[in-house]
């Protein structure tokens, strides 16, 4: 069944892994408008462990427009927001050390550390308790989403950011701040500045494949600059760097791409809307709060688990997101996350299906256990 969420079978709608599936016409663009530059050079073997100049530079005036000082030699181009994250959790952890995190929380973090025999230690939703929590178990990273959080969608307000990064600062506990959906907000939502703002402590991940495209690879760290020194080591390893031409592509990207993303929101907010219209008027009995952004409806199912009326609904023809892979407390097992950036036709006929799942679902009579989340 996994598999199916990455790679679905011919005729089913795929609500699992949450990323756009269409390029928008400005990367189009901005790939046409480096071809002249890609075949004038010379002398250049295109290997840059740290990622092209062109995009850090573009990367780091991001980061300043967002009024956190960043200098070209903080930024590390990785091939998207996963190998960033893969890369720190190499970096900072050893087997055993432990890592603090939200529950429920993004399945990309959650598989990294778990790959680096991490033990997790979960936290509420935002870590209100994240002082007593590094005191008991000094974790030797911790790792948020406070922007559009995957999967719930909520947004953390700025005082319980800064609240976050200096209580991280005090506790000497480097926070992974993910900040991929940043740009997702719905229109007229301002989202508030990254933690990065308040605490150097703070190591911020983002990415384009979020944003823009699936199939553009292309992530970043913002880090102090030994900290990003040490990881291009690492990265060096293992790729000697990322695809050139689509560095090049994305630097011309970078300052268009709040104006794209804003262009893109209103639709967005549509099928946000459209979506959670269906499921109110077909499965009424469902919760599926709004949120202000992102790309997913985090649905509390009023019984059952959510692995099994996943199978249910796969063999329906459509794939979504169980929630227990999503949170290893366990406390998720009655959600499901379903991923909205589709036409609203597709969103139509896979509410539709999922109905006609949920008609024909029968619990079992113990929770079925979810494997890994093979997701984004």
């Amino acid at each position: 069944m996994f598999l199916d969420l990455l790679e679905p079978r011919p005729g089913v709608i795929p609500l699992a892994c949450a990323a756009p599936d269409t390029p928008p016409a400005e990367l189009t663009e901005c790939y046409a408008a480096i071809l002249p530059e890609l075949a004038a050079t010379t002398s250049d073997i295109g290997y840059y462990p740290t990622g092209h100049p062109r995009l850090r530079h573009a990367i780091a005036e991001y980061y300043r427009e967002r009024g956190v000082p960043t200098s070209f030699d903080q930024v590390l181009v990785t091939t998207g927001g996963q190998q960033a994250l893969s890369l720190l959790a190499r970096a900072f952890l050893q087997p055993g050390d432990r890592v603090l995190m939200e529950a429920p929380s993004s399945p990309p973090g959650l598989e990294v550390f778990r790959a680096e025999a991490a033990a997790i230690h979960t936290l509420s939703p935002g870590m209100p308790e994240f002082a007593a929590a590094a005191r008991d178990h000094r974790p030797a990273l911790a790792y948020a989403i406070p922007t559009f959080h995957n999967p719930t969608g909520a947004v953390l307000p700025p005082l319980a950011r800064r609240r976050l990064a200096e209580a991280a600062a005090a506790a000497g506990v480097t926070l992974i701040e993910d900040e991929v959906l940043a740009e997702l907000g719905f229109p007229g939502f301002r989202t508030p500045p990254p933690l990065a703002a308040h605490s150097d402590a703070v190591i911020t991940v983002g990415s384009l494949s979020k944003t823009v495209w699936g199939g553009l690879r292309i992530g970043w760290m913002r880090a102090a600059a030994p900290t990003i020194a040490r990881l291009a080591r690492i990265r060096a390893v293992h790729d000697l760097g990322g695809d050139v031409p689509a560095q090049l592509a994305a630097a011309e990207l970078m300052p268009r791409l709040a104006a794209v993303c804003a262009r893109l929101a209103p639709e967005r907010q549509a099928r946000h809307d459209h979506l959670r219209a269906e499921l109110a008027r077909l499965l009424p009995e469902w919760h599926a709060p709004a949120v202000p952004g992102g790309q997913t409806l985090w649905v509390r199912l009023p019984y059952g688990d959510g692995t099994s009326f996943a199978q249910a609904a796969l063999r329906h023809g459509v794939a979504i997101l169980p929630g227990s892979g999503l949170d290893p407390t366990g406390g998720s097992e009655d959600h499901v996350r379903i991923h909205y950036l589709h036409p609203t036709d597709t969103l139509t006929e896979a509410a539709r299906r999922l109905a006609e799942a949920w008609r024909s679902y029968r619990p079992p009579a113990r929770a079925v256990p979810s494997p890994p989340a093979l997701a984004v």
